[in-house]
């Protein structure tokens, strides 16, 4: 998701973000009428994939560490045959052609998507030491001289200069703990932002504070995180009550999704025609999705199925079931392929009851935030969107709140249903399945059919 958004406007005394206790008991609810179309082994596998992925830091254009742990997941596959574009973007596909086919011919590709990167800190410079005041950092990256407050220029100790690639409301900095990774290393070096700036051109520029001398590791390049408070910061990722806490859901979620959904259709002849691509740089305008759009090593006919976390309301609950999302807050998305997608959740729904069990999902537009399958539209390629409802959105809590200055500004651990992932990799296995029998005209022979009915009404 690129940025944040305004707070959206309460319909009732019921806030619009659920409550953690919210998701829990819709979690409580739907946990046992699931469709279970693999093994419990299977889901134990694919949910480490889930905790693994979303532990790991990353930010636009720093998605190297991720990067790293999908070349080792495939590479542990020989049917899977992994490829670069020029922007560094992933392709991960089976290794022999094949695919459906439909009465005019072998039909077209079908890509799932899902971004790299997520909110995050990077730095750009080493580890300066000394009194604030004099080391010469350039908080605001407009040109402008910015100032730091007296008391914060008389510090003296070690201090990072860093910019903040992401979407985050600006109360979430002030103060607020972070954690930076050394090339190399996973042990985070603990600090706290002790000045922010406010030009945003072309990222948000900050200085953290270190203490001993851990810090002096860091180099330009680096990757910074939030650094959660509280007795259970140091236990992510969590399960507890149905519910994942992690650093990362947005969207590494998705990337866990897509390879576990990768994982079981590879080796069936009928849908090599289906793949995965992983974009870099979604978090700061669709970057690598740009790029993608813009090539030509993706035929014009592929189908995107753009996998997104997307901000939870009261009406598209944590716990509710994957989304069928039909839009975001800038556009609509291909609608034959949406249409198409819902027809496939219906479908494969209704064969869940008949077989005893139920299918949790939803369709909602998601106006929340902006995500891929926009970008990839604009350039003419048919998208559509597929997302989990995410709460801590970006790692802010209570942003509605925040924003209307009614409560301090909190960063907190992003959390995601388990079941509504596992739900996600059962909805996307059923919808490369059956995407090509849903018929493109059937929404047209409907309309006709209700016209040649009833248009004796007209008079």
């Amino acid at each position: 998701m690129v940025e944040p958004m305004a707070p959206k406007k309460k319909t009732s005394a019921t806030t619009t973000r659920p409550t953690q206790a919210t998701a829990k008991s819709t979690t409580r609810t739907t946990r046992s009428t699931r469709s279970d179309r693999t093994s419990r082994s299977d889901r134990a596998e694919t949910l480490r994939w889930l905790k693994q992925l979303t532990a790991i830091p990353t930010a636009a254009g720093r998605e190297d560490r991720v990067v790293a742990w999908i070349e080792s997941w495939v590479a542990a596959r020989r049917g899977l045959r992994l490829d670069r574009d020029r922007a560094g973007n992933l392709l991960i596909r089976p290794r022999r052609p094949g695919g459906a086919s439909s009465r005019s011919g072998r039909v077209a590709d079908i890509l799932v998507t899902a971004h790299l990167d997520h909110p995050a800190f990077v730095a750009l410079g080493e580890v300066r030491e000394g009194r604030l005041g004099e080391l010469g950092f350039e908080l605001e990256g407009d040109g402008s001289p910015g100032s730091l407050p007296k008391t914060v220029a008389d510090r003296s100790g070690r201090f990072l200069l860093c910019e903040f690639r992401g979407g985050v409301h600006r109360p979430y900095f002030d103060g607020a703990g972070v954690e930076f990774f050394a090339e190399g290393s996973t042990r985070g070096v603990p600090g706290t932002i002790v000045a922010t700036g406010e030009s945003m051109s072309p990222y948000r520029r900050m200085i953290v504070a270190f203490e001993g001398r851990a810090a002096d590791r860091l180099a330009a390049g680096d990757i910074g995180r939030w650094r959660f408070d509280g007795p259970a910061a140091g236990r992510l990722p969590r399960v507890e009550d149905g519910l994942l806490f992690t650093h990362a859901c947005d969207d590494l979620a998705a990337v866990a999704a897509a390879l576990a959904m990768l994982d079981r259709t590879h080796r069936r002849r009928a849908l090599r025609h289906v793949g995965v691509l992983l974009t870099r740089a979604e978090e700061v305008g669709f970057i690598g999705a740009i790029a993608a759009a813009r090539s030509r090593e993706i035929p014009k006919s592929t189908r995107l199925l753009c996998l997104e976390n997307s901000r939870s309301f009261a009406e598209s609950p944590i716990g509710g079931g994957p989304i069928v999302r039909v839009g975001d807050r800038l556009s609509v998305f291909s609608p034959d392929l949406t249409n198409a997608v819902s027809s496939a959740a219906t479908a494969h729904a209704k064969a869940e009851t008949e077989a005893g069990r139920t299918f949790p999902w939803q369709r909602k537009l998601m106006a929340g935030g902006a995500c891929e399958a926009t970008a990839f539209a604009s350039y003419g390629r048919p998208s559509t969107c597929l997302c989990l409802p995410l709460g801590h959105y970006h790692n802010m809590s209570r942003i509605d709140e925040v924003v209307a200055g009614e409560r301090p500004a909190k960063v907190a651990p992003e959390f995601i249903s388990v079941e509504d992932y596992h739900g996600l990799v059962d909805l996307l296995e059923a919808v490369v399945e059956r995407l090509d029998e849903s018929d493109p005209g059937s929404g047209r022979a409907l309309m006709e059919r209700l016209h040649r009915e009833r248009k004796g009404v007209l008079g």
